[in-house]
Order: structure tokens, then C-alpha cells, then sequence
């Protein structure tokens, strides 16, 4: 696992945090999405390809070879949403999360799990793992 505090630059972030403050959140058990985690989400194919782009151009290329995006979730969390325990993919495949919120409480929890490690909310903070390590928010 790879933690990266100040993951985007002021620009990229700024960018990202436009196109994640748009009317576009969905909560999937009022919206048609079969999906079991009851979290907020955008389900809009350009938002989740410009994202996906910013995230990975800053990937940093001495820890991982050149590899090909195949699917970009956007997720969000709010008081009173729950996840569960689970992985994104096959072993050999690459998960990042970035916490995104500019303004965090500590007294908000935000944890991330990721097998037996937490790594604490940190705004701008990207967390690269295998994706398939069993991982849940805290």
C-alpha cells in the first residue's frame, strides 16, 4: 500500500473539486442502481473518465508500470451512509481512493481500512493498494 498526502496539485484539485460539487450524487437504493453499498455515488460516464484522468496522470510511474483504467467509481460518504467490508477486483489489479473533502474533522471518522492497516482522513490524500484487499470506510 502507497499513501500520497498532497496527491493533486491546487489546479487538479480545484478541477476535481468542481466536478465532484455539481448536482450529479445519487443515492443508489432511491435512484434504480442495483448496488449493496448505500453511499452516495455518480453514476455520469464523462465525470467518472475526468476524474479517473486526473487521479491517474498523478499516479507515480516508479511505482507502477504503465497500466490501462478500467473502471472509475466515484463514491461519497455522508452521516447516517454505510459501506461494507469488500474488494474491488482481482489480485494484480490497482485500487486508489482520494480523499477529496477540502475540510475535515478528525471527530468525523473518514478512516479508511485496508486489510489490518488504517490510514486516517487526510484532505488530498491518495491511497493506492491492490484491489484485492479486503478494505471498508471507518
Amino acid at each position: 500500500m502507497i499513501i500520497i498526502d498532497d496527491y493533486l496539485n491546487a489546479r487538479r484539485w480545484d478541477i476535481a473539486l468542481q466536478m465532484l460539487s455539481g448536482p450529479h450524487w445519487e443515492y443508489p437504493p432511491f435512484s434504480g442502481h442495483d448496488d449493496k453499498t448505500c453511499v452516495w455515488r455518480i453514476f455520469k460516464p464523462d465525470i467518472e473518465s475526468r476524474l479517473g484522468w486526473l487521479l491517474y496522470h498523478n499516479i507515480p510511474r516508479n511505482h507502477f508500470s504503465p497500466m490501462k483504467v478500467k473502471r472509475v467509481g466515484v463514491n461519497g460518504q455522508t452521516a447516517g451512509t454505510d459501506s461494507h467490508w469488500h474488494i474491488d477486483g482481482p489480485q494484480g489489479h490497482t485500487s486508489l481512493i482520494h480523499f477529496s473533502s477540502p475540510v475535515w474533522n478528525e471527530e468525523w471518522g473518514g478512516a479508511l481500512v485496508v486489510g489490518d492497516d488504517v490510514v486516517d482522513y487526510k484532505p488530498n490524500r491518495a491511497v493506492i493498494f491492490d484491489s484485492s484487499l479486503l478494505h471498508c470506510p471507518f
